[in-house]
Order: C-alpha cells, then structure tokens, then sequence
C-alpha cells in the first residue's frame, strides 16, 4: 500500500471536492485513477458518494472543464486552515 498524501481537516467537504482533491492528486503524481484499485474510507456518505464520481466515465462529446478542487472549495464559501 502507498499513501500519497493524507489531509486532515475540521470542516465536512462534499463528495464533490473530494472527488476532485483525490483527481488533483492522482495527476500531480502522474498517475492515472485507471491505475488506483482501492481507497479506504470511513464510509461516510460523502466519501461513498465521491468514490462513485470517481468511478464515472465522462459522456462522450463532453467538453465540461474540470475544476480544481481549490475552485469547487472557493465556491462553496468554505475557507480551511
């Protein structure tokens, strides 16, 4: 097992922002999420719910712009130390 980063934080984030930190990750290291065969949780629904984004394929003729996680974390007004 390899652990790239570990992020404790006091605040609840949505799934969403997780999906996207755990993306923004995989490609700072340059690895592909095709390539990730397990995260541990502790199976909260948001974590649940991120694992399911992560597991989404893109629709095809998609051209959304992915944010990055500090974007969807501004967005949401929530400010962390």
């Amino acid at each position: 097992m390899l652990r790239l980063v570990k992020r404790d934080t006091e605040a609840q984030h949505p799934s969403r922002f997780l999906a996207q930190f755990v993306k923004d990750v995989l490609q700072g290291y340059g690895i592909q999420k095709d390539h990730v065969l397990s995260i541990v949780t502790d199976n909260a629904s948001n974590m649940v719910s991120m694992v399911k984004q992560l597991n989404e394929r893109p629709r095809e003729g998609s051209n959304t712009k992915e944010e990055s996680a500090a974007e969807i974390q501004k967005q949401s007004g929530a400010s962390h130390s």
